[in-house]
């Protein structure tokens, strides 16, 4: 009875088509299938309805029952718990209307769905072009053997007038082939990162190290650091190999505990710093306060310090000397020559090498002097005890 019924219904809605309508048996003018399928177009239909050469269209309703979100169509498998099954809708709102394929197996749903010209995956409200709900995306594609063009195996792109931007997943024999690359251009000037071998290239896409950039400068950019009990890093390079271990610190605080540039190194509980704040370099010290200041011992071949004057003062012929007599009760009094620091101020302030050098230098000339007078004096007496002794 059903096919009697199905063909009346197929027979009034083809006879204008041109087409043929086949039942198994064959009945009421409608042709005999040689399978136990119905076949449109065919007699030899291969599933329970065969439509050969032709279109099928199946329109329902509009569906006003949102709260269940009736199917216009549905096609359904159901074997035990598990299922499959398309969707047709159409409704008032996001989630009774559209194309969706869901599978289930017990509780456990899975969906796609095309709405509005959108796809969502794991979604059935999707809000871009493709939309991927709590699941992760694999893109395989085959060999990649074309090299001389380097061909990629998964490529997205936008092209927008002479600008663009692309995305090419590469497999190939060269390092031109091969790898993750990230391209933006306009016109002829190309933009690219490429991610080889776990190196990561920019401006190059045959990065020689972990980040290689090529042709570029770099901006590592931190917030301010309110931490300065910790003097925590704005940026930190650091490498550690059992107890010793390198590191450059980029620091910004209240502080200059906490701020500049800091190269460090250490062994164990040794530590060696050397800091570069304000247009001051420290050794040994995260607080220099000069140009260079070093806490420790400097070895040099050799020390050149640029002065403002020498000492040549001394001879000048209104430079007042001392006599030696002034010179001995000072140097009783005060335990030091004159215009030399003492003991305890070289202690407490340091010494300025270069004007130490100039004082000491002057001491040095006046002393020249001091033998000069010695020897006119002495030649006076000795010009004396020869007169002395020709007068015998």
């Amino acid at each position: 009875m059903k096919y009697y019924l199905l063909s009346i219904f197929f027979v009034g809605c083809l006879a204008g088509h041109g087409q043929t309508l086949y039942i198994p048996g064959g009945s009421g003018g409608v042709g005999a299938s040689t399978t136990t399928g119905v076949g449109i177009g065919t007699s030899a239909p291969l599933e329970k309805l065969h439509v050969h050469s032709g279109k099928l269209l199946i329109k329902s309703s509009g569906n006003t029952n949102n709260s269940a979100h009736p199917a216009g169509v549905r096609f359904v498998t159901d074997v035990n718990s598990s299922a499959a099954e398309i969707l047709v809708r159409r409704g008032s709102d996001s989630q009774s209307t559209g194309l969706q394929f869901n599978t289930w197996s017990g509780v456990n749903l899975e969906t796609m769905t095309l709405l509005n010209g959108r796809v969502g995956v794991g979604t059935s409200a999707p809000l871009e072009k493709f939309h991927l709900q709590s699941g992760k995306i694999l893109i395989k594609s085959s060999e990649n053997s074309n090299n001389s063009v380097h061909s990629a195996g998964v490529r997205f792109v936008t092209d927008v007038n002479s600008s663009a931007a692309e995305i090419l997943v590469r497999r190939g024999s060269d390092s031109q082939s091969t790898g993750l690359q990230f391209n933006t251009w306009s016109g002829a000037n190309l933009e690219t990162m490429t991610l080889l071998n776990g190196s990561v290239g920019i401006g190059t896409s045959t990065p020689l190290e972990k980040l290689h950039v090529n042709s570029g400068k770099i901006l590592i950019k931190s917030s301010a650091n309110v931490d300065n009990s910790t003097h925590s890093a704005g940026v930190r390079f650091v490498t550690d190999v059992n107890s010793s271990a390198a590191e450059i610190l980029v620091r910004r605080g209240s502080d200059s505990q906490s701020t500049g540039l800091q190269f460090n190194t250490w062994s164990g509980g040794n530590v060696e710093t050397m800091t570069l704040l304000d247009g001051k370099v420290g050794i040994g010290t995260n607080n220099p306060s000069d140009k260079l200041t070093v806490a420790g011992n400097i070895h040099s071949r050799e020390v050149k310090v640029t002065v403002g004057a020498g000492a040549d003062f001394v001879f000048e012929n209104d430079y007042s000397l001392r006599s030696l007599e002034e010179v001995s009760a000072f140097v009783k009094e005060n335990k030091h020559l004159p215009e030399i620091p003492s003991e305890k101020e070289m202690l407490e302030n340091g010494l300025e090498l270069g004007e130490m050098n100039i004082k000491l230098l002057q001491k040095v000339e006046e002393l020249t002097l001091y033998l000069i007078q010695q020897n006119e004096k002495i030649e006076v007496l000795e010009k004396k005890v020869k007169e002395l002794e020709n007068k015998k």
